[in-house]
């Protein structure tokens, strides 16, 4: 308890005195002093390097101020006027061990051996002196900027062992005449050579065309065509980086370290398109166009004698069926004929004309005024569901990518989901086995574009895209232009390469530099003419301002079909009466005529 209190008490007056400016850097990473081991020994060597015999040694001081053999003469270098100091490595270090022995959990500010400051080592003194030497602006509270073009110098001229996979049109394989003249290009990958350029000399890139090597495929039982083989791959040494359109996963995460993303792949709801609901209604209305001319010309005969050749029934309820019928037709076509010219008999035909006259007038106008706009302009989108939601709710099969599955399942626990190579689920729609499919508008536009088409299947090399080459309209399929997405972005995932721990800091800086000087969308521009082109000419989705489609009229045209059918109700009612009382004349006229031939007898 006392020892701990005395801890603290050590690193209250440490930070005071670090205010005053007195201290010898921070309390977990403190300067070197003539305490601490090897501290003569530096001390003797310093001279020998052009600098003097404290130089480093005296706590935190701006030791380069004004120093020309470092290129401080005039202070231009941004590390000139900082301060730092050699540390002792012994406690700079954190030692979780020594931190838990002295009752402390690593990470806090209780003991020097739980916390550390950034520190680098001094590979001159620490060869002369055969000692280990460290150096850190941090313990002084200044940012280190001496070592990062130190850091330029080290990693300049080196080679970068890179594995490449090729997925069209972020990463092409060009193929030469033979493997020697293969050649990649895109988006991606002259982005990546691009950010090499930026060292002097520049660093080159060693390209494997495998992508892969089979140990990883058996180790990382991989099924994505070997995108996490070659992830493990650099985790494991075999290569520096691998170039690849990669999702950054949580599993490959655990694997090894990615630069910093390079864009996002948005995930959306895809589903097979509907018929569209305006043929139906031109086929309803063009049946009951079709009634009326068949009447017209006085053919409904033809449809008379299809009840009458049922012979079951009563010769009576026959000529009052066909009697019925051929009222309700006779009707129909005086209430157009008396639309445009003549005037109503009956009460049944007046309250027919009303409701056909309504559902001409509104119904008919409604639709006419958006003819253009659902027939031409925006076919309305509709599928057998409009987003995740509704899909879950009625037990739907969705196909999703396996490598993202985990995170789908975690996202909507409630859906089915079926998993499938990600470049392969639109086959899997098209036989039937889900009926609809999670990809990326990435995937959405390669399909339509017919790159994922049936030519694909059958050229595959090993690669989830294929073989990656895009030298015009032979590498493309059929177009799936029945799809189409539905509701809004279901996930998202950032794409980047994995890089070995010895490149992560430097290339992590060239990266993010070559991404704020917009160079990754210049490529993008540049290399234009290889993504895919959509086949389909339709849009995917209705946009606002574009006219009426069928279901803005519904309403409209139901309202209009119950009028109708109330009105027909009444006139077949009324064709019944009258053709009941055609019967009874009739029967009246043969009785008649039968008591006189009788009486005539």
């Amino acid at each position: 308890m006392i020892a701990a209190m005395a801890r603290r008490l050590c690193f209250i007056l440490h930070a005071w005195f670090a205010a005053c400016g007195l201290a010898s850097g921070s309390f977990e990473c403190p300067c070197i002093n003539n305490s601490s081991e090897g501290f003569a020994q530096l001390r003797e060597k310093l001279p020998e390097f052009n600098v003097s015999n404290d130089y480093g040694l005296d706590g935190c001081k701006a030791y380069d101020v004004g120093h020309r053999n470092l290129g401080c003469a005039r202070n231009a270098l941004s590390f000139c006027s900082k301060s730092w100091c050699y540390v002792d490595v012994k406690l700079c270090r954190q030692n979780d061990e020594k931190c838990k022995d002295e009752g402390d959990k690593p990470g806090s500010r209780a003991s020097p051996h739980c916390r550390s400051r950034p520190h680098v080592r001094s590979n001159p003194l620490s060869d002369v002196t055969g000692t280990e030497v460290f150096y850190s602006y941090e313990t002084c509270g200044n940012i280190n900027s001496y070592s990062d073009d130190d850091l330029f110098k080290v990693h300049a001229g080196n080679v970068v062992a890179g594995a490449v996979l090729a997925w069209p049109p972020w990463v092409v394989h060009e193929q030469g005449i033979d493997e020697k003249q293969s050649e990649f290009r895109g988006p991606e990958y002259n982005f990546f050579q691009h950010v090499l350029n930026l060292f002097d000399p520049d660093i080159s890139l060693n390209v494997t065309l495998s992508g892969y090597t089979n140990q990883s495929v058996a180790i990382t039982n991989d099924t994505s065509g070997g995108y996490s083989a070659c992830v493990y791959d650099v985790a494991v040494g075999n290569y520096d980086v691998c170039i690849a359109d990669l999702w950054i996963t949580p599993e490959r995460r655990l694997l090894t370290t990615f630069l910093p993303p390079l864009r996002e792949d948005t995930f959306y709801l895809v589903v097979k398109r509907k018929p569209s609901q305006v043929a139906g209604f031109l086929f309803g209305f063009g049946i009951l166009m079709w009634l009326t001319k068949e009447n017209v010309r006085g053919k409904s005969t033809r449809l008379g004698s299809l009840f009458r050749k049922n012979r079951s029934i009563t010769a009576q309820n026959l000529e009052m069926t066909g009697a019925a019928f051929q009222a309700l037709c006779r009707i129909e076509f005086e209430t157009l004929h008396s639309f445009l010219s003549g005037a109503p008999q009956n009460y049944g035909t007046r309250l027919f004309r009303m409701a056909f006259s309504f559902f001409i007038l509104v119904t008919l106008v409604s639709y006419t005024a958006s003819l253009a706009s659902m027939l031409v302009i925006v076919p309305p989108d509709t599928g057998e569901y409009q987003n995740i939601d509704e899909a879950i709710d009625r037990h739907a099969r969705i196909c999703v990518p396996d490598i993202v599955k985990p995170a789908f399942e975690g996202i909507y626990p409630g859906a089915n989901f079926v998993e499938g190579q990600f470049n392969k689920l639109h086959h899997m729609l098209e036989r039937g086995e889900c009926t609809a499919m999670v990809v990326t508008q990435d995937i959405f536009d390669q399909i339509q574009g017919g790159f994922l088409g049936e030519t694909d299947t059958a050229n595959e090399t090993g690669n989830e895209a294929g073989s990656g080459n895009i030298s015009g309209q032979e590498t493309k399929g059929n177009a799936y232009c029945d799809l189409f997405r539905v509701g809004d972005v279901l996930y998202t995932l950032p794409v980047s390469f994995p890089i070995s721990q010895r490149f992560v800091y430097i290339l992590s800086w060239a990266v993010t530099y070559a991404q704020e000087g917009g160079w990754f969308e210049k490529e993008i521009a540049q290399h234009a003419d290889i993504f895919p082109e959509r086949l389909c000419d339709f849009q995917s989705t209705r946009k606002e301002g574009t006219g009426m489609v069928a279901d803005d009229v519904l309403g409209c045209f139901f309202i209009s079909l119950m009028f109708v059918g109330f009105g027909i109700v009444i006139m077949l009612v009324i064709s019944r009466e009258a053709a009941m009382g055609t019967i009874s004349k009739a029967r009246s006229l043969a009785w008649n005529r039968s008591n006189r031939s009788l009486d005539r007898e």
